[in-house]
């Protein structure tokens, strides 16, 4: 902030092995990429936030810091790299988590991401612990929608590319980890993605599994366009109706009314059976994932927000600007420096750095 400091130090190179040394840089923590732990976190935190070269505009800007993007670029992919490890594996990581009150709750999705080897799917992981809140008599749908939850009082966020039984073996592990155990007492909030739950069963099988309820609303009105009119108010009402019949009462009623409703149509109505048919096959899919008015009432969650802001926040933020293009280990690896953030991780982590 007042300008470039200069500071004259001395370098030694032994004549016989013509090897070199500077002890200031070593004194002051200055590595390969002659920066110091403070710097390297600033880098950090600026490429987690914005593009590298907008990163590097910015530290000038904020701070004084002339950092060149490929530098910047080279700290973070590093530091990203141990911060994923670190997550994975150090024991205060999880310290905040496991101590804190309230209700584990589990969220697991996947967003695309654009790679050197095409779109892959990166698969984002939310532990989170909160209160619960006032009971709600799920009476009318506007009441459930605007009911405000207590705040997480810790959360614990992880992204990464795997394929399903690996993701399940990731979570079995972290669920050893933060003392979840085989998942009693847990509420596992997820979208109908048949793979989740056969993973969420293995890692958790004890856990309270619940179909995030706007996913559920979204298949609701899906059906309802094709029903009654796209964007028409008959198209609606009959999805709120719907939903707050499968909301209040469970599965059963609705699916007796949408198949007598699929005997009466004539073979004719391909489309119209075709919505209906797959509603169907949705809700009696997840039919045992619907409690949500006795959740409702013990005032627990019945949507996935937690995992909807991370996968927004730790990856599209970051990962998903105007034509980036990752190397899907650099895309991992940078991923975990927003993780660190959104998980309240962030000044644990580079605490035990500076020690």
């Amino acid at each position: 902030m007042v300008g470039a400091v200069r500071v004259e130090r001395k370098y030694f190179r032994c004549v016989h092995c013509r090897q070199g040394v500077i002890p200031f840089d070593d004194w002051a923590g200055v590595g390969k990429t002659h920066l110091t732990i403070g710097a390297v976190r600033l880098a950090c935190l600026a490429a987690a936030s914005w593009s590298f070269d907008k990163a590097s505009e910015h530290l000038a800007e904020f701070c004084g810091l002339s950092i060149s993007d490929q530098t910047i670029r080279r700290v973070a992919d590093a530091e990203g790299m141990r911060a994923a490890e670190w997550m994975d594996t150090a024991y205060a990581a999880t310290t905040a988590f496991t101590r804190a009150a309230g209700q584990p709750e589990f969220s697991g999705d996947g967003t695309m991401v654009n790679t050197v080897e095409g779109w892959k799917e990166m698969r984002v992981t939310s532990l989170a612990r909160r209160d619960p809140g006032k009971g709600v008599d799920p009476c009318g749908w506007e009441e459930v929608e605007g009911r405000a939850l207590p705040a997480a009082r810790a959360r614990m966020v992880t992204a990464r590319f795997a394929d399903c039984e690996q993701m399940g073996e990731v979570w079995k592990t972290q669920a050893t980890r933060l003392g979840l155990g085989d998942g009693r007492g847990v509420s596992v909030l997820c979208d109908g993605a048949k793979w989740i739950w056969s993973q969420v069963g293995h890692a958790l099988p004890r856990a309270e599994e619940v179909l995030d309820v706007y996913h559920l609303s979204q298949h609701v009105h899906r059906c309802a366009g094709v029903l009654e009119g796209e964007h028409t108010p008959a198209a609606a009402s009959w999805a709120r109706g719907t939903l707050m019949d499968l909301v209040r009462h469970g599965p059963g009623p609705t699916l007796s009314r949408l198949d007598n409703l699929l005997a009466r149509w004539d073979t004719q109505r391909a489309a119209t059976q075709k919505a209906v048919a797959g509603l169907i096959g949705y809700i009696r899919d997840n039919q045992t994932r619907m409690n949500y008015a006795d959740r409702l009432r013990r005032g627990l969650p019945i949507g996935s927000g937690q995992i909807e802001g991370a996968c927004k926040n730790v990856v599209g933020r970051r990962l998903k600007l105007n034509c980036a293009r990752w190397r899907p280990e650099r895309a991992r690896h940078l991923a975990a420096l927003p993780s660190l953030q959104y998980s309240e991780l962030w000044q644990t982590y580079w605490s035990s750095k500076a020690a």
